[in-house]
């Protein structure tokens, strides 16, 4: 059941426009998120970045992890 003071909507791209790609990117770099997972993560960090907050609690969980591929 949908929380009632959440926002919800749809988006729709076609299915070989180059945003969705970087979109499907973002979410393999980001260990597997779904889409729209995504999108909430991109809209949260245009709102630190706006606000002069820097996204280093945000960092990819490869990242996190010491890996260097």
């Amino acid at each position: 059941m949908r929380a009632t003071s959440d926002a919800y909507w749809n988006t729709s791209l076609p299915k070989d426009h180059d945003a969705l790609r970087e979109l499907d990117a973002y979410c393999q770099e980001w260990g597997g998120l779904t889409r729209a997972e995504a999108t909430r993560r991109l809209l949260i960090e245009w709102t630190l970045l706006r606000q002069g907050k820097g996204l280093s609690v945000w960092g990819p969980s490869f990242a996190a992890s010491g890996s260097s591929e």
